[in-house]
């Protein structure tokens, strides 16, 4: 199958959260991570609220630093390896289109 041919699959940031620590939806998270034949994004932003997410969990004692660190080592594998990427400048630039479609229905 052609990478143009694959399902999209869009990770927010609320699903990163969810791919990387146990909590209600993992499993249907992980499940789309595991499909092998969609194409999974996530959005520079996302990472950046990524660390948020887990430096919070840091600070109210959810997780540990160690499991903070591992956890980002685990995001960025993820990336490096294609299980998940950030998006194209072409992906952005649909992206921004789409949203400009949406902002002219209203």
């Amino acid at each position: 199958m052609r990478e143009d041919d694959k399902q999209l699959y869009f990770f927010d940031t609320s699903a990163l959260v969810k791919r990387y620590h146990g909590e209600l939806g993992t499993e249907v998270v992980d499940a789309a991570f595991e499909d092998k034949d969609t194409t999974k994004t996530i959005s520079d932003i996302g990472v950046i609220e990524f660390y948020s997410a887990f430096a919070k969990k840091v600070r109210i004692r959810k997780i540990t630093e160690d499991d903070f660190e591992e956890t980002v080592k685990v995001l960025m594998a993820d990336i490096q390896f294609n299980s998940a990427q950030l998006p194209t400048d072409q992906r952005q630039s649909e992206a921004g289109n789409l949203r400009s479609l949406e902002a002219k229905r209203k």
